[in-house]
């Protein structure tokens, strides 16, 4: 055989060799995974879009909980949020409602706050609404579309609580209020608003938009980063509405619920300073978490260790509180259609 014809052959077999793993890389590419939805606690990334909708999701531990899609009408208006429970569960469990920030989904925002693994434990149930245009009507013409239309989200909440109260084995008296960003403002707008309505509020990236007259006393923990570009820490008169700064936000519910002068307790875990005042008026409590250097962005691994996540930092405040009865006449929700998932 000569050299030309040896090269020839080589070349032939080497195309053919590539020929076959390109056709092993596609078939590959074109799989589909099982509905089955894994998420870490320290995940910072949604699921992908075929596999937000509704499913089976399982943790890193590989204990299984069931996420659905629920649809309610508040005020002529349909309205869609996500529910998460245990695929197991002994006894009724606390309920966390959870705002997405403007522009998140509600699966992206369950994927980021890290809370999905206390319901995979069978430690608590998670709804998570969806805002209109993924944006939340907070007062003072913020956010987007839902800051332009002015939908009643208030409402839309209490009849998320009301539309769960009624189907899962829920304790009244630990429902608990979480918000990031656009809707850790919604957050605080209601409790200004109608302060009985939760055990506990927590917010991370967010400050009150209207006026908090004084009156019920209810526990809020304020979380926030010393380098948000978004939420400046100081404070801005540039924006529409002004945002107060974060020390004028933590005084003010200093001050509604009647706390002593100095913090209970205080303690830092990695970034984040946290000062705690307890025995305030009515057992409440108020709690200011700093993290220092950390921008918008949520707090979660692997920006930050397991401890001082905002997931971890809000739960330890939730769970350290006195239970809160529920009114005792949530509103009612117009249950328009409900999507369940499996079990």
């Amino acid at each position: 055989m000569t050299f030309r014809r040896k090269k020839l052959l080589l070349a032939t077999l080497a195309a053919m060799l590539l020929f076959v793993t390109l056709t092993e890389l596609i078939a590959r590419a074109g799989h589909t995974e099982p509905a089955t939805i894994t998420i870490s606690a320290a995940s910072s990334q949604s699921p992908s879009p075929s596999r937000r909708e509704t499913g089976t999701v399982r943790t890193a531990a590989q204990t299984l909980m069931n996420q659905s899609t629920r649809t309610i009408t508040v005020n002529g208006l349909r309205r869609i949020y996500l529910l998460l429970r245990p695929v197991q569960s002994v006894g009724r469990l606390p309920l966390v409602i959870l705002l997405h920030g403007r522009g998140l989904t509600p699966a992206a925002m369950v994927s980021l706050s890290g809370l999905a693994p206390l319901v995979a434990e069978g430690r608590a149930i998670l709804a998570v609404p969806t805002g209109l245009g993924l944006s939340w009507n907070a007062g003072g013409d913020c956010c987007g579309t839902a800051g332009r239309s002015r939908p009643d989200d208030p409402a839309f909440v209490h009849n998320v609580v009301a539309a769960v109260l009624h189907g899962e084995q829920i304790d009244t008296n630990r429902i608990y209020l979480v918000g990031y960003s656009n809707g850790g403002k919604l957050a605080l707008r209601m409790a200004c608003e109608d302060p009985a309505a939760f055990a506990g509020i927590a917010t991370y990236g967010a400050v009150p938009l209207v006026p908090c007259a004084q009156g019920g006393a209810v526990s809020v923990l304020l979380a926030a980063g010393t380098a948000d570009q978004v939420l400046p820490y100081q404070g801005t008169r540039l924006t529409r509405p002004p945002l107060m700064s974060v020390a004028a936000a933590v005084q003010l519910w200093h001050d509604r619920d009647g706390c002593p002068a100095r913090p209970t307790t205080t303690g830092r875990v990695g970034p984040a300073e946290i000062r705690t005042w307890r025995e305030c008026r009515n057992h409440t409590a108020v709690a200011t978490v700093i993290y220092h250097d950390l921008p918008h962005a949520w707090p979660a691994q692997p920006r930050v260790a397991a401890a001082a996540s905002a997931a971890t930092v809000i739960w330890d405040f939730f769970t350290g509180l006195p239970d809160v009865p529920a009114p005792p006449d949530p509103p009612a929700a117009t249950v328009a259609r409900a999507t369940h998932g499996p079990g």
